[in-house]
């Protein structure tokens, strides 16, 4: 009998595959690359806070988009990250507002954070 539990066929690199990530898994991926995306774009002035000259990153810290928002930096870090949190519409708002976000970018904004939405438009 073969690894995969069927005689006759054999798969040596089946245990060794990595596995497929899960819809919840690539909806955090999409949520974190749309995060980053966003905060590249701003620029300290364009949100009233000071140039500082060089930076690290472009655009804005993760810790001015939190403060942007009215949440730490620590909770603004997991959702960027990834991490299996939920978050409030009134959370999301904020967030979209100190993005600058237009409207279709707030849809997809909400749709990528809100597992529910993400399931509906993929039923859709």
């Amino acid at each position: 009998m073969s690894m995969n539990g069927k005689t006759g066929t054999t798969t040596p690199f089946a245990m060794n595959a990595p596995a497929e990530p899960t819809i919840d898994e690539a909806r955090r991926a999409k949520l974190r690359a749309f995060l980053v995306d966003c905060r590249a774009r701003l620029k300290p002035h364009e949100v009233g806070l000071p140039s500082t000259g060089r930076r690290r990153v472009c655009g804005l810290r993760r810790e001015e988009i939190a403060e942007l928002a009215g949440v730490s930096s620590d909770w603004y870090r997991w959702l960027e990250s990834g991490r299996q949190i939920r978050v409030s519409v009134p959370f999301l708002a904020n967030l979209a507002r100190a993005l600058r976000l237009t409207p279709i970018e707030q849809i997809k904004l909400f749709s990528l954070a809100l597992p529910e939405i993400y399931q509906a438009f993929r039923a859709a």
